[in-house]
């Protein structure tokens, strides 16, 4: 069965865009949670924004800048104004993320706000690098989180693929990298109702085997919510 691991939904120079309204999520029955074994107290770092901010998007940021203007009814120069410190802010974040991969754990933006996560102390050259790149907005550094991206993501993926064939239809993955919380999604197999997708996922989870040994293997700061939807909702199924 082919499965789809979702990393992002939507990505500005590999930087998770924050959506600025929740959208509605299909109906579903949760099969399994692990809660988190330890707790961590991320501490917040703010790099000012800077009041005379160049915004020189590149040709690509502009045509995409430029349909979000039209679908929000404003103009170019607007949308730069209001987005276009974003490709600058990414490719920041993305360089950090090959700098610092083992401490590195994500990194977001959306209106009037940037942020980016560390497992650990961020490392010394973050809040330089940032304020190097002369945003208008205000960037979060947060660490101490408790978990790098590839923890987590390495976490996602050995639940993901311990996860029965035969008792779901389409899977995916959402690594919550921002909140370590791993959010796994499923729709029940041909013939079986979700109640009993939910209760034979849960045996699967809390049996010994395979998944039990991927569920024991989370890193202990960050939970996993292993969730059932209908048919009609179920994932779309694509190979990655």
């Amino acid at each position: 069965m082919r499965r789809t691991i979702r990393t992002a939904v939507g990505v500005v120079a590999g930087v998770l865009v924050l959506a600025t309204a929740a959208s509605a999520s299909p109906p579903s029955t949760v099969a399994f949670v692990k809660r988190a074994t330890e707790s961590y107290e991320p501490r917040t770092t703010i790099v000012p924004a800077t009041t005379d901010s160049p915004q020189t998007p590149s040709a690509d940021e502009l045509q995409d800048l430029g349909t979000l203007a039209e679908s929000r009814g404003m103009s170019l120069d607007e949308a730069v104004a209001k987005w276009g410190w974003r490709g600058a802010f990414g490719q920041v974040a993305s360089d950090l993320s090959y700098a610092y991969p083992g401490s590195y754990s994500e990194a977001a933006s959306q209106d009037g706000l940037a942020r980016i996560s560390f497992k650990g102390d961020a490392p010394a050259d973050v809040a330089t690098r940032m304020a190097a790149a002369r945003l208008p907005v205000p960037v979060h550094i947060r660490d101490r989180m408790g978990w790098s991206e590839p923890d987590i993501v390495e976490a996602m993926q050995r639940v993901f693929y311990a996860i029965p064939d035969e008792l779901v239809r389409g899977l995916s993955g959402d690594p919550g990298a921002d909140r370590g919380e791993i959010r796994v999604t499923a729709g029940p197999a041909d013939g079986l109702t979700m109640e009993e997708a939910r209760l034979r996922l849960r045996a699967a989870a809390t049996s010994p085997g395979p998944l039990r040994d991927a569920i024991d293997r989370v890193p202990p700061p960050v939970s996993l919510v292993i969730e059932v939807v209908s048919r009609e909702n179920a994932p779309i199924v694509v190979l990655e």
